[in-house]
């Protein structure tokens, strides 16, 4: 799904993680692996780290990125344009243990969806 990329800032996500003070507060577009369980959904750089190396907690609101909703481990290729916050207190996620937090606004899903078993 594509709802609009217009005011949006391109920017890689490990450039936007590693600059995040830098992009706080700005409207970003930025390509990496969109991975949801029960417990959380963010945007990673790799899917060969953990859940809270390299990443930033997505907040969802009423998007559906995946078409229907699973509790196992999911990940997709996306770009996700939105709002961008970054904490240096670990202030988001359902346990706020992020220290960045992309709102989504828009969106964009690229090739298949993978379980847990495909990584």
């Amino acid at each position: 799904m594509l709802l609009g990329f217009g005011p949006y800032r391109k920017v890689s996500l490990a450039e936007l993680l590693s600059y995040a003070n830098f992009y706080d507060g700005k409207k970003v577009c930025t390509k990496g692996y969109f991975v949801e369980t029960q417990n959380y959904s963010v945007i990673k750089v790799s899917l060969n780290e953990d859940e809270f190396t390299r990443s930033a907690w997505v907040k969802i609101g009423d998007q559906k990125i995946f078409p229907t909703k699973s509790y196992d481990k999911s990940a997709i290729v996306a770009t996700i344009c939105g709002y961008f916050e970054s904490r240096r207190d670990g202030a988001f996620g359902t346990s706020p243990f992020w220290i960045h937090q992309i709102t989504i606004e828009s969106f964009k899903t690229e090739g298949e969806l993978l379980n847990e078993a495909n990584f």
